[in-house]
């Protein structure tokens, strides 16, 4: 594992989260809503190929239409209802869910960066790792160089920073999940 190139790489990421934050802090609730949901970030905000455009690259492979359908969804007063009244990251992740469940090609990825992107407007975080596509990746491998226990990774869509190696642990757990999707991408695991 190159856990040099993962710390260098963190100043980085936290600079892309931190202007990710601050786009969304900026923006209505409504709006926060509908750009999540759009997959709308700020520009040249991450090194992602997609960030000059201001659409994030990890919904590239859904499009726009999928994503103005999901953000047409969560619009939907009855639900757009449901998010003001959310408590925390989870409960967003939860509705998001939902409608991904409801709208062909919106799956994990698309819910919990949409999800993020929304907490982000209330400065709420996730209170584990979530994991899908990249970020379980990234923890399969791990897990296959003995350094998570393949039990807590078994059937779960996330787990606790706890079951990350100790100089993964003292990050947030938005920041493991980001870092493990680009360490597989980047084999620096």
């Amino acid at each position: 594992m190159n856990t040099q190139a993962i710390l260098s790489y963190l100043p980085q990421a936290q600079r892309h989260y931190d202007a990710l934050r601050a786009y969304y802090q900026n923006l209505s609730f409504r709006e926060a809503v509908d750009n999540a949901a759009r997959g709308r970030i700020p520009l040249n905000s991450s090194n992602c190929s997609f960030a000059a455009t201001g659409f994030d690259g990890h919904q590239h492979r859904i499009g726009h239409d999928k994503c103005r359908e999901g953000a047409e969804a969560l619009l939907e007063t009855e639900i757009f209802q449901r998010l003001e009244r959310a408590q925390s990251f989870e409960d967003i992740m939860d509705i998001t869910n939902e409608v991904a469940g409801r709208i062909e090609r919106l799956g994990p990825l698309w819910s919990y960066d949409t999800a993020l992107r929304i907490a982000l407007h209330r400065d709420w975080h996730p209170r584990n790792v979530y994991l899908q596509t990249g970020a379980r990746g990234g923890a399969n491998i791990l897990r296959d160089q003995g350094l998570i226990s393949p039990m807590e990774l078994r059937g779960r869509r996330h787990v606790s920073r706890s079951a990350f190696p100790t100089f993964l642990q003292q990050y947030e757990p938005y920041m493991i999940e980001h870092l493990l999707c680009v360490a597989k991408r980047e084999n620096w695991l």
